[in-house]
């Protein structure tokens, strides 16, 4: 699914006061149908009650690396005002099919810039707006935003906006069950959210016929939440080849 999990540089340890960090690392594998790999991830935030800095990663492996050895790394770092997140610096490094790209993107008061090379030949019908730009999460820190959101309420809700350097779209979580997840270190309840993706601009021409085709994925959060982080679990959603599954290996939040 588009947009979806983004990825691994170091952390920028300036940005947070380590007397009061919380820690969070988690590592997950990809899947289809739980019996085909795809791959390996890993995601790793320290937030303190000002700032927080962000990493993250993915490789292929398995089968899929046979036909795509794609890697990709993701920074991003930015202010802590409460339960908000602001970001102010994003990276990402994307090498796929023997391609490149690298995206850096920087986030001010009053408007988002951006160096991407290569470039997009476009940037969608209609591209992004500054304003969305600017209201917007990068992905990287929209993952890390849901956790805290979903761990401050207790509840699966909310929408949040991204932007990714070319693409605006939405994720909303909406309540779907309750469950017990077991594996990765973990053996206990779970909120269980229903995940919609939601294109807005920066993509080809779309109806709303176009967005009422895209599955529903869900996402599954540790409950209770550890020092109001509940961190993600399980995320699935349809393809064509079938489910596609994000499972976790390892988790720690350390306040």
């Amino acid at each position: 699914m588009g947009g979806a999990v983004a990825v691994a540089a170091s952390l920028l340890a300036p940005a947070t006061d380590s007397a009061h960090a919380q820690t969070v690392k988690i590592a997950y594998t990809a899947s289809i149908l739980n019996i085909v790999a795809l791959g390996d991830a890993h995601v790793e935030a320290t937030l303190t009650p000002r700032a927080y800095a962000a990493r993250t990663g993915l490789r292929t492996g398995g089968l899929a690396r046979l036909f795509d050895d794609t890697v990709i790394s993701a920074t991003s770092s930015g202010n802590v005002s409460g339960a908000a997140l602001g970001w102010t610096n994003y990276a990402l490094e994307h090498s796929f099919a023997r391609k490149f790209r690298h995206i850096a993107m920087t986030r001010s008061a009053s408007a988002v810039s951006a160096s991407i090379a290569p470039r997009f030949s476009d940037m969608g019908v209609p591209p992004a707006s500054a304003a969305e730009q600017l209201a917007s999460h990068d992905p990287l820190t929209a993952f890390v935003a849901m956790a805290r959101a979903v761990g401050g309420q207790g509840a699966c809700a909310g929408t949040f906006r991204v932007f990714d350097g070319r693409q605006h779209y939405r994720l909303a979580l909406t309540p779907k069950a309750r469950g017990r997840y077991v594996g990765g270190g973990y053996d206990g309840d779970a909120l269980i959210c229903r995940l919609n993706y939601v294109p807005v601009s920066g993509f080809g021409r779309r109806t709303p016929q176009d967005n009422a085709r895209i599955p529903e994925g869900e996402i599954w959060f540790a409950a209770p939440a550890t020092a109001g982080f509940a961190a993600p679990l399980r995320i699935a959603a349809p393809t064509p080849a079938g489910e596609l599954r994000i499972d976790v290996v390892s988790v720690s939040v350390s306040p």
